[in-house]
């Protein structure tokens, strides 16, 4: 059976979180392991297309719709392939008053957020009713490999009054515990004649531990955190579209442009605030720092699992032979609960625990963020919901 772990890209976020697993049909924890290169020496080797090298713009779309602010300016998403983007130059939009005055140029202008451009007139706005045209340009495309041009279209209405201050952010918080088994060769208890290994995954995933779950179980676990963290919008009207949210979490910068966030596997408290950036005018307001998780702060790290609960057999543990690989099945003592954790080896592997829910007080507001994710997993395992002990969930507004 192979147990696995899921990686995480959230569209509009500059960090990675790793996701916890569902309980899935199948078993071994993918961990990546030296030990096993020979064994890919027959594969091929990577793949690359005949485009990878082709640097330029593969997407540039308008993000500003209906009513913007009478000193705003337009929004613009951006998708490339390179290291670093194109010029904003590269960017030439103009926007028609639907008057008898010539069209408004502009500059694009890159901001410090990656993947979000804006485009400024270069005067006051001619029209209530405004549209919107222009390209991106990649310079010197030979091939099939990236568009010469991309168009840029839409409409933009502008209101009468300029664009409202700012509100610093408060914090709805749901906070929730679990408790990840960890799976590798020290830290497994077996039955009697049961040998887990180190399996090979083949040329295009990597080795894991296989073990049998009605032979073998888990003895140790990772208490992790799931913080699902949703502000209060900095500014209500045509403003709020031109403004970015960023959080502040232990030295990582996380961005959005709606004030939602997810973060999944933390094994300590955690302190974060959500600031607000007004790309027009680039005025900014700090939100407050808040703590979240405290209330399982005893139950996150390392823990113990008790096989017992699992399998009734007389449990052994067992030495890893010199090549790693294996149980070296003459090197066995008894299992005792002594209530230390092993440290040697694994990681989490990504299986949830067996799940129960209970709410705090505060009050009420926000909504459960729901954030969408495109993942990549390598599974987890059935049988291990009497395992993991209790995930507990708490939500609360903090101001």
């Amino acid at each position: 059976m192979r147990a696995g772990r899921w990686r995480c890209m959230v569209a509009g976020m500059t960090i990675n979180f790793r996701v916890l697993a569902p309980v899935l049909p199948a078993v071994t924890m993918a961990i990546a392991d030296d030990a096993h290169a020979e064994n890919r020496a027959g594969c091929p080797g990577p793949y690359y297309g005949p485009c990878e090298y082709e640097e330029g713009w593969l997407d540039v779309s308008l993000l500003s719709t209906g009513a913007i602010p009478s000193d705003g300016v337009l929004v613009l998403q951006v998708n490339w392939r390179g290291a670093t983007p194109p010029a904003a130059e590269t960017i030439t939009i103009t926007a028609d008053g639907n008057t008898d005055a010539d069209p408004l140029t502009g500059t694009t202008e890159a901001t410090e957020f990656p993947g979000i451009f804006i485009w400024r007139p270069d005067g006051a706005w001619t029209g209530s009713l405004m549209t919107i045209s222009g390209v991106a340009n990649n310079a010197d495309v030979e091939g099939e490999c990236l568009l010469p041009d991309l168009a840029i279209a839409g409409e933009v209405t502008i209101d009468p009054a300029p664009g409202a201050a700012l509100t610093p952010v408060d914090i709805d918080a749901i906070e929730m515990f679990e408790l990840v088994p960890k799976i590798s060769l020290e830290t497994m208890a077996c039955c009697p004649g049961a040998t887990p290994s180190y399996g090979y995954g083949g040329c295009y995933s990597q080795p894991g531990v296989d073990f049998d779950p009605s032979q073998c179980t888990p003895i140790a676990a990772t208490g992790v955190l799931q913080l699902s963290l949703t502000g209060t919008p900095a500014a209500s009207g045509p403003v709020e579209q031109q403004v970015v949210y960023v959080l502040r979490l232990d030295g990582d910068d996380v961005v959005s442009l709606e004030p939602t966030f997810g973060l999944a596997g933390p094994e300590a408290p955690q302190c974060a605030s959500i600031d607000a950036v007004d790309l027009g005018s680039k005025s900014a307001v700090k939100g407050a720092e808040e703590c979240f998780g405290a209330m399982f702060a005893g139950q996150v790290g390392p823990q113990p699992l008790d096989p017992t609960a699992v399998l009734s057999c007389d449990l052994q543990v067992c030495a890893v032979t010199e090549q790693g690989d294996q149980w070296d099945l003459e090197m066995c003592s008894p299992f005792s609960s002594s209530g230390d954790v092993p440290t040697e080896g694994g990681e989490a592997s990504g299986e949830s625990g067996e799940t129960g829910e209970g709410r705090t007080g505060g009050e009420s507001g926000g909504q459960d963020d729901e954030t969408g994710c495109a993942c990549d997993e390598t599974g987890g395992p059935p049988g291990l919901l009497g395992l993991a002990g209790l995930a507990l969930l708490a939500r609360r507004r903090r101001r």
